[in-house]
């Protein structure tokens, strides 16, 4: 079964240690939903959650500008919902979660910056035997609060 091509009401939250200023590791949450047209039935809705260990590396060009490249692995829970005549289905499906990212922080000062990133988001959902692939890639904008 799958999911439709585009996800909506996406939102991100990470919090980041910098261990040296070039190295970031910490956890992220991810939440996003596909619409999803289950077989003779009326639209549902798929909703995906991600908790990841997540590492940055960040290439310092400048004051300013901070790119970075990053990966993340976790878990994930796909739940998948639906009402027919007769009764509403829901599944839920737990699976590895990994992820590749690449952006750009512009630190305007020690303490505050603005981020970009494309992040690229896999679950391994045929590997354990679950019927729906929650994969997904996008691109999210953030504020990063430095202290």
């Amino acid at each position: 079964r799958t999911l439709d091509d585009d996800s909506n009401r996406s939102f991100g939250f990470s919090y980041e240690s910098r261990v040296h200023d070039n190295l970031g590791l910490g956890v992220e949450y991810l939440n996003y939903r596909y619409d999803f047209t289950p077989p003779d039935t009326a639209p549902g809705l798929a909703h995906a959650q991600t908790v990841q260990f997540v590492a940055h590396k960040y290439f310092n060009l400048s004051e300013l500008l901070h790119p970075f490249l990053g990966f993340g692995f976790g878990v994930s829970q796909t739940t998948v919902s639906y009402d027919i005549p007769t009764k509403s289905y829901d599944n839920y499906e737990f699976n590895l979660a990994l992820q590749i990212m690449a952006g750009l922080e512009l630190r305007f000062d020690r303490n505050f910056g603005i981020s970009m990133e494309v992040k690229s988001l896999y679950n391994d959902a045929g590997g354990s035997g679950n019927e729906y692939d929650a994969s997904a890639t996008g691109v999210f904008i953030g504020m990063s609060l430095l202290y």
